[in-house]
């Protein structure tokens, strides 16, 4: 397969955050280990209770080895944070008639009845969501940091020695021709991306090999895999490497019920960091909440409870 044209004065390197995301989920959800990281770890399968979270989880399980192009949108042009909103936003806007194309097959039957219901792309969305707070937000900035150093050294190869020798190295499957990237996979066809480009996308989550999505010109991409990878994002396996030293510290001081205010100034934080971890802990079913009065007190639920017991182990 190989891709040409005007397009390609406009190939990228670019992260997507939605697809660490489903890349840590789809391992949890298939019981399968990271080739780095090991065990995806018992805050990742906490996370598929979640009703929507178990719904994506069970696409995942079902097709193993492909997800649906609703749930990777291609990603855009700008860093991090904003591209992350963007993709959540495109997955929601799917129409429901293009998520009964794309989810074709056996599926379980939770899922045929919200995509019958039009209801798959919001619930999928939130499920993202869901569990990039719950599970990686407090971590991600190991995977941001490793896939923001292959993007600079990459812009270092080309300024020094052009876009070929930069294609040539990002992975064995990929060749620069002289007039095309060359993608060395069963079948071949020919794309003009002349419109969009072509972005690549260089994953620290994901599996070894390409991950191929060129179906629709305004929603292609190229994934592979680092080679190199930096300290796995938790080697130990408790409340504080599961959820971050703030949240963990949050919870573990839920034993009885607390306001924001008080919080905020038991962990020295703003009521604004306090109220971000306390949602993404509620999301979670960790934590209660009940109003007295004007105050809104939180505590820790049977769920969260349950959490704080986990056993320090390493993997």
């Amino acid at each position: 397969m190989s891709v040409g044209g005007p397009g390609l004065a406009y190939v990228r390197l670019t992260p997507s955050p939605v697809a660490e995301t489903l890349e840590w989920l789809r391992l949890a959800a298939c019981g399968e280990r990271h080739r780095e990281y090991g065990d995806p770890g018992a805050a990742a399968r906490f996370a598929l209770r979640d009703r929507d979270v178990a719904l994506v989880g069970a696409v995942l399980r079902t097709y193993r080895h492909y997800v649906p192009d609703l749930l990777m949108p291609s990603p855009p042009e700008q860093d991090w944070d904003a591209a992350w909103r963007q993709q959540l936003e495109q997955v929601r806007a799917t129409p429901a008639a293009d998520a009964v194309r794309m989810l074709p097959g056996n599926l379980p039957r939770e899922v045929r009845d919200a995509v019958q219901q039009g209801t798959f792309a919001g619930r999928a969305a939130r499920a993202l969501r869901h569990f990039y707070d719950t599970v990686l937000a407090e971590q991600i900035s190991t995977v941001r940091a490793a896939i923001d150093a292959e993007v600079a050294m990459r812009a270092r190869l080309m300024a020094r020695h052009g876009i070929g020798h930069a294609v040539n190295t990002l992975h064995p499957k990929i060749h620069w021709s002289g007039a095309a990237i060359d993608l060395r996979v069963a079948f071949r066809e020919t794309w003009d991306l002349s419109a969009t480009g072509l972005p690549l996308v260089p994953s620290l989550l994901g599996r070894p090999g390409l991950n191929i999505q060129l179906g629709d010109p305004a929603n292609s991409f190229v994934q592979y895999a680092l080679r190199a990878t930096p300290a796995p994002p938790a080697q130990v396996q408790g409340p504080v490497q599961l959820f971050g030293a703030h949240r963990a510290a949050i919870l573990r001081d839920l034993d009885v019920p607390r306001s924001t205010t008080e919080l905020s100034r038991r962990h020295r934080l703003s009521k604004s960091t306090v109220s971000y971890h306390l949602a993404a802990l509620l999301g979670a079913g960790l934590l209660v909440r009940a109003r007295e009065g004007k105050a809104v007190h939180y505590s820790r639920s049977r769920d969260g409870d349950q959490m704080m017991a986990l056993p320090v182990t390493r993997n």
